[in-house]
């Protein structure tokens, strides 16, 4: 499995919806998985969490994408994503806090070669 590569993903999200059309019954699923990969990147920006450097912060990735997908806090999540001064912390709603703060956590796979040994 190689690295993530978001904005690819959400350049051909962008393409099916396009081709699919508003009419179409998928254009919503399309929309909503393009909303949620958003609020999946909102977050991990704001907490400062960089870009995956192993597979395995690749794949907490797509996990964390995949709890968004099904978050019932989305609009508590934009609302504290877009407020950086906003008091409190994403586990007042957040089902994702506890992979987030995993992935705050320094992994020995994620450090340069030069720096792991």
């Amino acid at each position: 499995m190689g690295k993530i590569d978001y904005p690819a993903r959400m350049i051909a999200l962008e393409r099916l919806r396009d081709r699919l059309g508003p009419s179409h019954p998928r254009h919503a699923l399309v929309d909503r998985m393009m909303q949620r990969m958003l609020l999946s990147a909102g977050m991990t920006e704001r907490l400062g969490i960089a870009k995956p450097a192993s597979e395995l912060t690749g794949i907490l990735l797509c996990e964390l994408e995949l709890g968004c997908f099904e978050c019932a806090a989305r609009h508590r999540c934009r609302q504290w994503q877009d407020d950086c001064q906003a008091e409190g912390d994403c586990r007042e709603f957040c089902p994702n806090a506890g992979l987030f703060e995993a992935l705050l956590l320094p992994r020995k796979d994620d450090a340069p070669a030069s720096e792991a040994m």
